[in-house]
């Protein structure tokens, strides 16, 4: 059995626009700062997986969490049984619809930068 490891980060501090936004476009007509009116502030980055497994160099998955386009098979759907909720509410109490496999949540105007303070006692 080979396993396999993947990962995924994001950068400290993102800069979000809007899907197909051309930014080159932009920067080349407007000066870009970290204000610049085009970076998304509200609401979150999601982070969504399809995990599925293979079983002997097979190119089929072999176990997954989703139905495959056109798969007539019964499949229990694995994120219910796991617990997954598809209604989320974050902390400010806005609630909103989440489809299997959305598991992380960044918010817009955040970045790791707002998690940690250094000080020292001197």
């Amino acid at each position: 059995m080979t396993l396999t490891y993947r990962y995924y980060s994001l950068p400290a501090a993102p800069y979000v626009v809007p899907a197909g936004f051309n930014i080159a476009e932009y920067g080349r007509t407007n000066k870009l700062t970290d204000h610049s009116p085009i970076f998304l502030k509200d609401g979150y980055i999601v982070v969504n997986f399809n995990i599925e497994t293979y079983q002997d160099g097979s190119d089929t998955p072999h176990l997954r969490y989703y139905r495959l386009p056109g798969d007539k098979t019964p499949l229990d759907n694995q994120w219910k049984l796991e617990g997954y909720s598809n209604a989320v509410q974050d902390k400010y109490g806005h609630e909103f619809a989440a489809p299997d496999g959305d598991v992380i949540y960044y918010h817009a105007d955040l970045s790791s930068y707002d998690d940690f303070r250094s000080s020292v006692t001197h």
